[in-house]
């Protein structure tokens, strides 16, 4: 294998193991009942960072949004999950940036 190809094995791995911490946080969060109103604040926050780069992913403004929506309706469940998910991928997505250099979302 290449160096670039370590590298990209190197950073799938990595994701892969923040996504799943990240997972068992916010699993044990809502089980706790996090409070999704600061979820989705801190979703909001980390998106709109990353939006002003132009390194956003498509889906996150929608997630947060959603979750928005479910909070309003009085799912708080739902609503922190999907603000956890928004946040991820603001996360990821600011990762993916300072990685690439470019300052814009791969896709394939």
């Amino acid at each position: 294998m290449g160096e670039s190809m370590n590298r990209h094995v190197a950073k799938v791995l990595f994701a892969s193991a923040f996504l799943s911490l990240t997972s068992l946080s916010s699993i044990a969060l809502s089980e706790e009942g996090g409070d999704h109103n600061a979820m989705i604040a801190k979703a909001e926050n980390a998106y709109k960072a990353i939006n002003k780069t132009g390194g956003a992913w498509r889906d996150t403004g929608e997630l947060i949004d959603e979750a928005k929506k479910e909070a309003e309706s009085g799912n708080s469940q739902k609503a922190f999950e999907l603000a956890d998910e928004a946040y991820r991928q603001a996360t990821l997505a600011s990762e993916q940036q300072k990685n690439s250099g470019s300052g814009k979302p791969w896709q394939f």
